[in-house]
């Protein structure tokens, strides 16, 4: 089954996060994420995208619509947040779904859990993101099972994949990097929520995010705001990178 419709649809049909400022598809030369992605993924002939912080599954379905049609694995341990992205899933196929967070080291942590569910976050809030987004207020704190993504790769990768690692955890894509030491190579393209402003307290700014990825093989191909104060301030960044290509020529 190929991983993609016959003619892909490059617009976007609602924004991926609630929160997100719109982004319109081509208008004026401006290129939306969902284009952008419906022409990397196709590029790349990605067939598994491993959708870590999916929250109700907005992102998977942003992939169907814009065409792609292979498996997708999401990850998510907000409890109600799982439950609707589980009913999503059910009449798919090929989207699985795990009620679990991604991190650095295998273990159990609290997770914060705020009035709007986007901003739920292993990590607390920062001051600004508490003055500034209503919805960033921890309503509750539960224990969710982490693991790394090195000792779950085999389980929901198989070795012939070409994986697209989308990364949304709110201020903890860092870590989950990190518990991908070992597989990361296997990736060829990776979005990364990163930040210009701190929503969350200890997050890297995406001047040291970037080159992080950029050490590891990874080349940018687009930057989309998700997320602007008041001010107009973009807060946060969606950044995709692929895998550098081989040299013309080579083996």
């Amino acid at each position: 089954m190929s991983a993609y419709l016959p003619a892909p649809v490059f617009q976007l049909l609602g924004g991926v996060k609630q929160r997100a400022v719109p982004v319109f598809a081509r208008a004026g030369g401006v290129e939306s994420l969902a284009t952008h992605l419906a022409a990397l993924l196709r590029l790349l002939e990605v067939d598994c995208v491993l959708d870590v912080g999916a929250n109700r599954g907005q992102y998977a379905r942003l992939l169907r619509r814009i065409g792609y049609r292979g498996r997708i694995v999401s990850f998510e341990p907000v409890p109600e947040s799982f439950e609707e992205l589980r009913r999503r899933a059910a009449g798919d196929p090929r989207w699985t779904t795990v009620p679990i967070a991604l991190g650095a080291a295998d273990t159990v942590l609290p997770l914060h859990v705020t009035s709007v569910t986007e901003f739920s976050s292993l990590r607390d809030p920062s001051d600004y993101a508490r003055r500034t987004f209503p919805g960033t207020v921890v309503t509750r704190t539960v224990q969710v099972p982490v693991r790394c993504l090195d000792g779950l790769w085999a389980e929901h990768v198989r070795a012939v994949d070409r994986v697209h690692l989308k990364l949304d955890t709110q201020g903890y894509d860092q870590q989950v990097l990190e518990g991908a030491r070992d597989v990361l190579d296997r990736v060829v393209s990776v979005q990364t929520e990163l930040a210009v402003k701190s929503v969350y307290d200890g997050v890297p700014h995406y001047t040291e995010a970037i080159p992080r990825l950029e050490a590891r093989g990874f080349e940018l191909t687009g930057v989309f705001p998700v997320l602007r104060d008041p001010q107009l301030r973009i807060v946060e960044l969606d950044c995709v990178m692929r895998r550098s290509p081989a040299p013309e020529g080579a083996a």
